[in-house]
């Protein structure tokens, strides 16, 4: 379940670079001029990406301490990990170490880029702060230790209008929808905080979601025209749909959850996937019923019953081309930023992953199967 929970979060934090990156209504600003800097930049970083050969390494490690001190190794993963206790850690507290370097990379990133450049990567935090938020939640629900956020408040304080000290410290409801006044999230979950007794976790995560979304897909029907807005509608529209589809999917396969609360969660948003089909998929009475529904669809091919991977391994595949293909028609543009990321958030995913499986001493066979599934 953590390791399907993580596809998803991560699936989500894409959406927002993509996002954030590509909101730029100067068609043309995507020349050598322009981008020199920043994709010279991009290529020396994707040099320190995971490799391969470097997960079968990490695979073969027997303790956490172990992965630590691997990772501090790693150009990417030296200044966090430096001045760590391997032995004392938490694995929380790991994984919230491994979420900065993204935070690190988007901050090179930054430096480098123009001044116009700059505002579409500001946008980058909206997402995030929807997943902090997210995390936020699950304390209170859950009754957890609060949240160690420190590492992030430095890019927080400069990016966002959310006090995550607040927010992480907070024990109720109450509290975290107070420490939410004066910002865009306030009144929409105060209005569903106030709309019934039993409000569950999902119908929080749900209504971020859908509120992130519906922005983010008006804002490409407002703010783009021609090829650009075309780009923009086949990445969202496709990872709509996608999100959508694993959502049914899940819904009925791990878990007993009726059509009526699955509508409740469904991003209101259809590219490829139409509103009857997807009202089909909901209604159907189990996975069988389901896939052969979902058959008949635009995602037949990439959700092939026969396959042995996982169907959000499936997802990644498609994505990744389709990323690829995007970067390949401009030399000089930032989609090459965007993919860039994309891979750092896959790297964070599979880094995770293997963290997981190390403290549970599975066979490094095992460790590589769940990392490349992920």
């Amino acid at each position: 379940m953590l390791i399907l929970k993580l596809i998803v979060k991560s699936m989500q934090i894409r959406f927002s670079i993509v996002f954030s990156l590509l909101h730029n209504k100067e068609v043309h600003m995507g020349n050598a001029l322009t981008y020199g800097g920043i994709i010279t930049k991009v290529k020396a970083m994707s040099s320190y990406l995971v490799s391969q050969k470097e997960y079968e390494h990490i695979a073969q490690l027997e303790t956490t301490a172990d992965f630590i001190n691997y990772l501090r190794i790693k150009p990417s993963y030296h200044s966090i990990f430096r001045d760590v206790n391997e032995t004392t850690i938490h694995r929380g507290q790991i994984e919230e170490l491994i979420k900065t370097s993204l935070l690190m990379d988007f901050g090179k990133i930054y430096t480098f880029a123009t001044r116009e450049q700059r505002k579409f990567l500001d946008i980058f935090f909206f997402r995030y702060e929807v997943n902090i938020l997210k995390d936020c939640l699950e304390l209170i629900y859950n009754q957890k230790n609060a949240l160690h956020l420190a590492d992030f408040k430095p890019f927080f304080d400069k990016h966002s209008d959310l006090n995550i000290d607040t927010l992480a410290g907070c024990t109720s409801l109450d509290e975290f929808i107070m420490a939410l006044e004066g910002t865009k999230y306030h009144n929409l979950l105060s209005n569903l905080h106030n709309s019934a007794e039993d409000i569950s976790l999902s119908d929080y995560e749900a209504q971020l979601d859908v509120f992130f979304f519906k922005k983010i897909w008006k804002t490409i029907n407002k703010g783009f025209k021609g090829k650009e807005k075309k780009r923009m509608q086949a990445l969202f529209g496709t990872q709509i749909d996608m999100l959508n589809i694993m959502w049914v999917y899940r819904s009925k396969k791990f878990y007993n959850v009726d059509a009526k609360e699955i509508y409740l969660t469904i991003i209101p948003i259809h590219y490829h996937l139409k509103k009857e089909q997807l009202m089909k998929l909901v209604e159907s009475p189990g996975i069988t019923e389901f896939l052969q529904v979902l058959g008949e669809t635009h995602y037949h091919a990439f959700m092939n019953t026969g396959s042995n991977l996982p169907m959000e391994h499936e997802c990644f595949n498609t994505m990744n081309k389709l990323y690829k293909r995007l970067a390949s028609e401009s030399a000089h543009s930032m989609l090459h930023i965007l993919y860039y990321l994309f891979l750092k958030e896959e790297e964070l995913d599979c880094v995770t992953t293997a963290l997981e499986c190390i403290r549970y001493h599975l066979e490094p066979n095992e460790i590589l199967k769940y990392i490349y599934s992920t």
